[in-house]
């Protein structure tokens, strides 16, 4: 699971706690918040992590969160031992319909 530093706080452990009841061990990988962590360095830093983990092919990604956090969560997905599932969870319901699709005014 890979999630930001404002958003793992609030919902990591909840969400280890529900994988860990639905029979599957995971990881929470936290990066710092904003659009300085859409890199490949931290990309490469994730994948690291990971494989220290132990995941491999039969492994998945979820993204717990949205706008950068699903970036570099997908991406870190479909680059990983060429490519592993990847599930997102947004974190805000501008996440869930794009923040460009919301009417502001």
């Amino acid at each position: 699971m890979i999630s930001d530093e404002n958003v793992a706080p609030l919902f990591g452990d909840r969400a280890k706690r529900s994988l860990t009841v639905a029979g599957f061990q995971s990881e929470l990988i936290t990066i710092p918040a904003g659009e300085q962590s859409k890199t490949l360095d931290q990309a490469g830093a994730i994948c690291d992590q990971m494989i220290a983990a132990g995941l491999d092919r039969q492994s998945f990604v979820i993204g717990l969160g949205g706008g950068v956090i699903g970036d570099i969560s997908g991406f870190v997905a479909a680059i990983f031992h060429r490519g592993v599932p990847y599930v997102q969870v947004p974190d805000l319901t501008e996440a869930v319909a794009g923040s460009d699709r919301l009417d502001r005014a």
